[in-house]
């Protein structure tokens, strides 16, 4: 049955779920990718982009902090890259995916938002909106060729009164693109 979301916000999460949750995504890293066709159970990283309702397969998603903390802007880097940030103690450049597609925010409002780190795209997080959410979903339904995209983006397909589904490789690799652009 597509359709069935269980939702979970990342900030409050108890230790014991952040313990289900770090085995699940070690089994799914070791498996087979899940799609909507399998009739499997997935999971979906949640976020809001310039008012609209996107995930991405938390296999995609390496590390999800609900926080930027501070960024520190880097004089002469790529258009997209905002600066540099700390994730799990270690520098990490933020590509705030607003200002990438034309809406830049303030250096506070970029502080308070949340980073996804993808697979693939080391040592590189994306600056998204919030809330960080955990959906686990049936599957999606796929999308109407005909559908305008938000801006252009890769989509999976759209679960059922909720989320579009990024497509977790266009996104890592078109983070990365951004990155490389002078």
């Amino acid at each position: 049955m597509i359709g069935r979301v269980r939702r979970v916000r990342l900030e409050h999460l108890t230790v014991a779920e952040r313990a289900l949750l770090e085995d699940r995504a070690r089994r799914l890293a070791l498996s087979e990718p899940a799609t909507a066709a399998t009739g499997a159970r997935l999971t979906l990283v949640a976020f809001r982009l310039l008012g609209h309702a996107l995930a991405v397969e938390a296999s995609g998603v390496r590390i999800a902090q609900p926080l930027a903390g501070k960024v520190t802007p880097l004089a002469g880097a790529p258009a997209g890259v905002a600066g540099l940030a700390l994730v799990e103690s270690a520098p990490t450049l933020v590509v705030d995916l607003a200002r990438a597609l034309g809406q830049p925010r303030s250096r506070g409002a970029l502080a308070s938002a949340p980073l996804l780190c993808l697979v693939g795209a080391d040592p590189v997080a994306v600056a998204v909106e919030g809330p960080l959410e955990l959906l686990d979903v049936d599957g999606w339904l796929p999308l109407d060729p005909r559908l305008q995209r938000p801006h252009d983006m890769a989509l999976a397909g759209r679960v059922p009164d909720g989320p579009f589904v990024v497509e977790a490789g266009w996104l890592a690799a078109t983070v990365a693109g951004w990155c490389a652009q002078p």
